[in-house]
């Protein structure tokens, strides 16, 4: 059975880094909505989670996930 959720990717085994990876990559690709975010459109982060959610098809811890994207989405200094 353990063979098979890793080979189906069926296991919510995302390390921290590959979602890190991941997280950074689709915040990327939508450079419009996270300046919505950052000028206080915290509704955004929806739409973050579900681009997320959509791209591992929901194999992905959400409450990591969001952890994870709360850190990314703020402004680095």
């Amino acid at each position: 059975a353990a063979d098979l959720i890793a080979v189906e990717g069926l296991n919510q085994g995302h390390d921290e880094s590959q979602l890190r990876t991941l997280v950074a990559s689709i915040i990327a690709k939508h450079p419009d909505e996270l300046a919505k975010y950052r000028e206080g459109k915290t509704k955004m982060v929806g739409f973050f989670m579900g681009q997320i959610m959509q791209e591992t098809k929901g194999q992905t811890d959400p409450v990591l996930t969001k952890d994870v994207l709360m850190k990314l989405l703020q402004p680095s200094e």
